[in-house]
């Protein structure tokens, strides 16, 4: 079956840099987070979106009481770019290095989050948990996010729709159960 949105369209879409594109990737990240992560091992999460990510502070902060593929368990910090991935990663990674606010770095994980291939993300990650500052260092880039989204269709039709990729009749069984059978 083909995915109803590929890294190839994720990665093209989002090089715009557009305002839109901006606040596009955190809503998908709070989406993947909330409909993956069982509710009752989500115990807290705050990812600002839309014209809220401006705010000051990290992208987000999720705590949970279990491990999921791609959340880490208990208290991770989160930050997201949509340009160069090697170069926001340093940037953020640094500045959060520099002023953690009041975040205990060694019972936290840093998961950086980029719309595009992350060439290099093995050595730079190797590069930063050498330096011991945090519990743990995660990188999920759009390898991540494809094999994230290809496991949750419901959040890659609304992904698809909001890049202006076409869907109309792409159902998964519970939506064309509603749509179709039920109507």
């Amino acid at each position: 079956m083909r995915q109803i949105v590929t890294a190839t369209q994720i990665d093209k879409w989002f090089e715009s840099m557009s305002r839109d594109a901006q606040e596009l990737l955190p809503h998908l990240i709070r989406k993947l987070i909330t409909i993956t992560v069982d509710p009752k091992d989500l115990v807290a999460i705050r990812i600002p979106v839309g014209d809220q990510v401006n705010l000051p502070g990290y992208d987000g902060i999720v705590i949970t009481a279990a491990p999921h593929m791609y959340v880490p368990e208990k208290q991770s910090v989160w930050e997201m770019g949509t340009g160069d991935p090697k170069e926001k990663a340093n940037r953020v990674y640094d500045s959060r290095k520099k002023d953690p606010g009041e975040i205990d770095q060694k019972t936290t994980t840093f998961v950086f989050v980029t719309p595009h291939e992350f060439r290099g993300r093995d050595a730079w990650l190797r590069e930063k948990r050498s330096e011991g500052l945090w519990k743990d260092i995660v990188v999920i880039d759009v390898v991540d996010l494809d094999n994230w989204l290809e496991q949750n269709f419901g959040v890659a039709r609304w992904l698809a729709r909001q890049m202006g990729v076409p869907v109309d009749g792409v159902y998964d069984l519970e939506g064309f159960k509603k749509e179709e059978i039920d109507a």
